[in-house]
């Protein structure tokens, strides 16, 4: 798998140890976890409940 990270702000500073940890996380249970509270929050306030279009704007 091939993955490019380009952080933006206060995390424009990952080091490349940083990025592994994050490409070999991805795909754990805690990931996905983080991840599906993460889109929780980024769709408080949203009209839409569609999880597929939440997908797609993040």
């Amino acid at each position: 798998m091939i993955t490019h990270v380009s952080p933006l702000g206060s995390m424009d500073m990952l080091s490349q140890l940083e990025v592994d940890m994050l490409k070999r996380t991805a795909s754990s249970d805690l990931y996905q976890l983080f991840r599906n509270c993460s889109l929780a929050v980024l769709n408080s306030g949203s009209l839409t409940d569609n999880s597929k279009e939440l997908l797609v704007s993040f």
